[in-house]
């Protein structure tokens, strides 16, 4: 799909561009087929025929058969769904920060692809077995993703229009307008310069509110972003205390003390050499 293509979809919030939906479609209907036994009975009875009645063209019945199996799973509706859904709940594929424009944008996937890094390296350092599980913890993850992808898309979009618009040029030609205006003795042509200065000042007020709906954009994904950034440390956290809760090495210290203080006991109830004085 072409930048344009992905780019106007995750602005309507689809993000279906960067998900694997296809190959998770042709790898399902692969594996469906050859774990089917029918086309592995066809083979076998079709390689069977070819050796016995000696007509080789018989095998081509085995690739037939496995490709009409394959090509019957591939237009398996209800299995088309369910790789859909299967797909909607897995990471995307992130865009190339390369392919943003406005500063803000590309920063965001930048960081997004980092935080992404950062989940991984937590979550697979983490201790296995049962009792350091995060399962319900980070489902939404691949979601939160989604919501900084289509909210950098948006960003991308209003810092594109905004980057070539000319708002600085308005303030100056409404000042000139409103200079004119005041100069002007004719009423008809001061009515008309004042028109034209209030349709500067209207434009000008556009792009304000522009500009202020796209610093909601940044501000939205910029907390969606504090928090994924804050996910590896909170595993960290959680698995640390998790580790502590089970140790039973909580009195190490005191085990040790008694130690010591065993040796220095057994020492000091000892005679001293001869010769010596007692301490």
């Amino acid at each position: 799909m072409s930048e344009r293509g992905w780019l106007e979809r995750d602005l309507v919030g689809d993000t279906s561009a960067h998900e694997c939906a296809t190959h998770l479609w042709i790898a399902r209907a692969a594996r469906t087929s050859a774990r089917d036994p029918r086309p592995a009975v066809l083979a076998a009875l079709a390689l069977a025929g070819a050796c016995l009645g000696g007509i080789p063209v018989i095998a081509l019945a085995i690739p037939i058969g496995y490709a009409l199996r394959f090509a019957l799973a591939l237009l398996d509706g209800r299995a088309r769904q369910a790789t859909r859904r299967e797909a909607g709940a897995l990471p995307i594929e992130l865009p190339s920060p390369l392919s943003f424009s406005d500063e803000g944008a590309r920063g965001l996937i930048d960081r997004l692809e980092r935080s992404r890094r950062a989940i991984e390296n937590a979550v697979l350092a983490s201790p296995g077995g049962a009792a350091f599980a995060l399962t319900g913890l980070i489902e939404d993850v691949p979601q939160l993703e989604r919501d900084v992808v289509i909210l950098a898309a948006r960003i991308e979009y209003l810092g594109r229009f905004l980057s070539s618009a000319p708002a600085p040029g308005l303030v100056e030609e409404t000042l000139r307008l409103d200079q004119q205006r005041e100069q002007e003795t004719d009423p008809a042509a001061r009515h008309a310069l004042e028109r034209l200065a209030a349709r500067c000042r209207e434009h000008h007020g556009t792009l304000k509110v522009l500009d202020a709906r796209r610093g909601a954009s940044c501000r939205r994904a910029e907390e969606v972003m504090r928090a994924l950034e804050e996910i590896p440390a909170k595993i960290v956290s959680l698995q640390v205390s998790r580790v502590e809760a089970l140790d039973v090495r909580w009195d190490s210290g005191l085990r040790a003390e008694a130690i010591t203080d065993g040796f220095t006991a057994l020492e000091g109830s000892l005679p001293p050499p001869s010769g010596l004085p007692s301490p």
